[in-house]
């Protein structure tokens, strides 16, 4: 989600530099319940940290069935989380609760080929977002990884690398 900012802010700063684009859980024109909620969560990250928000970013980036499955995997995520340093986590956070709006506005100046991805239980990076990017994006389309949760690229990482591939083999 983070990376999808970055990656679409490059686009349309350096469209010369790339000949394809993948936005993977891209955050798209959150509407007011959503921008509340993120709001709410950026505030419980400048009052308790990372450490405040483990649990909950677990929870929401991992099926259930994955988390109880496969705790050598979730945990490590955990504790990376768990050590960010908090200024510069709630600095980033900050960013990402806010730079979508901005960005929402110039996706249509985006001129490659795009694959807008995001999985069918990502709560926060929803379908209808990546849909609506990839209707917004001239050149784009919206792919749903069904079964999957945001942390799609650690819970099922074939999934994903394969659609990047096909993707990527036809530009």
């Amino acid at each position: 989600s983070m990376g999808a900012m970055v990656a679409q802010r490059f686009a349309l700063d350096r469209p010369d530099a790339l000949r394809g684009l993948v936005l993977m859980n891209a955050v798209f024109d959150r509407d007011e319940g959503q921008r509340t909620a993120i709001l709410q969560r950026l505030a419980a990250a400048g009052r308790d940290g990372p450490a405040g928000m483990a649990d909950s970013a677990i929870e929401r980036w991992f099926t259930e069935e994955f988390r109880k499955g496969s705790p050598e995997i979730v945990e490590p995520v955990r504790r990376r989380l768990l050590a960010n340093d908090p200024a510069a986590y709630l600095a980033a956070y900050r960013v990402f609760a806010t730079a979508d709006a901005e960005l929402a506005r110039e996706a249509g100046r985006i001129a490659c080929p795009t694959l807008a991805v995001t999985a069918e239980h990502d709560i926060n990076s929803t379908p209808a977002m990546s849909r609506a990017l990839a209707q917004a994006i001239p050149n784009a389309r919206a792919l749903v990884l069904d079964g999957l949760a945001h942390g799609a690229p650690i819970e099922a990482p074939e999934r994903v690398a394969d659609a990047i591939y096909n993707f990527a083999a036809g530009l």
